[in-house]
């Protein structure tokens, strides 16, 4: 897990230097998840027995970026999910699509059609839908394959730190 406040690689070339752009970025400043991907046990809880997804532990408010440029599929109401946000990207060639759930009422910035950048701001960690408390439920999901654990999937790439 990279430190909040690394900064982009770089490649010195001679008497130059060449900043290198992070093409991923986690979606929330780095907190704990705290529910992984995969198989749970919920006592009396909201959730499924399959997490399809991982859970930031961010405060109410916090904002959520993009991980990735790439156009928006779906921003609205889900009952489930509360507010959401879907992305389709594709970054050197692999396609992948985001889901950021949960966010709180009136915070989603982003409308369906809309072209982002990595790091655009889709809204505020919430807790609407099925939910404990505030956090971002965050899917990753391969043309494919379906659900991947995020997590692993960051740990393949070239994820920098939430951006600035």
């Amino acid at each position: 897990r990279a430190p909040a406040d690394a900064e982009a690689p770089s490649l010195n070339r001679d008497s130059y230097a060449v900043a290198i752009e992070p093409k991923v970025s986690y979606p929330v400043s780095w907190v704990p998840i705290s529910s992984g991907f995969g198989h749970r046990r919920c006592e009396g809880g909201p959730c499924t027995t399959f997490h399809a997804g991982i859970d930031f532990a961010s405060a109410e408010g916090a904002p959520v970026k993009s991980v990735a440029a790439g156009v928006v599929t779906f921003a609205g109401y889900d009952g489930n999910h509360g507010n959401k946000v879907i992305i389709d990207h594709n970054v050197n060639g692999e396609a992948f699509t985001t889901t950021y759930s949960h966010m709180q009422d009136w915070s989603v910035a982003v409308y369906a059609g809309q072209q982002i950048e990595r790091g655009t701001h889709l809204g505020n960690v919430g807790h609407t839908g099925r939910s404990y408390g505030p956090h971002l439920h965050f899917e990753l999901h391969v043309p494919g394959i379906g659900a991947v654990d995020p997590a692993a999937w960051f740990a393949t790439h070239d994820t920098q730190p939430f951006p600035g």
